[in-house]
């Protein structure tokens, strides 16, 4: 009798650690190439595009010589109660004199899918809210848009943009 209860304990321990079992899933991430010539003093700012307010915005690679370096998000209107459309945009301007190359990296997460698990309870499950970027070590080129799919535990979809800002003496004609 012992047997057979340890039996059906065992079984019932095999069937929930694998019926609990991450689902591996994929998401794409989108790169986004940006080149642009501004005169020293002067603010550059563009716009990244519309995005869900659940996505978290990071610069994950710092200009080196900036008095300002920022990304904003801004409401846009929505047409449905359930959404929260934002612009992002992203600022630029020198620190003072400074003439010469900067190159910024801006990251923005889908977070959306960091909740599932199947039904399944995980005790240090929680939205990676923080951007935490971790690079995937392929090379890519200067120019243009590519889209890599990428295996996490997570589907995360993610846009990179790199931005590469030519800073010119302010009486340089461009």
């Amino acid at each position: 009798m012992k047997t057979k209860i340890f039996s059906v304990a065992a079984f019932l321990i095999v069937l929930a650690f694998a019926s609990c079992q991450k689902q591996q899933l994929t998401g794409t991430t989108t790169y986004k190439n940006i080149s642009a010539t501004i005169r020293s003093g002067e603010t550059y700012s563009v716009n990244l595009g519309d995005f869900s307010d659940n996505q978290s915005v990071t610069i994950t690679k710092q200009a080196n010589n900036f008095s300002k370096s920022e990304t904003e998000k801004i409401s846009s209107p929505s047409s449905s109660p359930n959404e929260k459309p934002v612009t992002i945009n992203y600022s630029y301007a020198s620190a003072s004199g400074f003439v010469g190359q900067e190159s910024i990296q801006i990251t923005i997460d889908d977070n959306e899918n960091d909740s599932e698990h199947n039904g399944c309870n995980h005790h240090n499950d929680h939205n990676n809210a923080d951007g935490e970027f971790h690079h995937d070590g392929h090379h890519h080129g200067e120019m243009g848009e590519h889209d890599h799919d990428k295996d996490d535990q997570h589907a995360i979809n993610k846009t990179i943009y790199n931005i590469q800002l030519t800073v010119v003496n302010p009486t340089t004609v461009r």
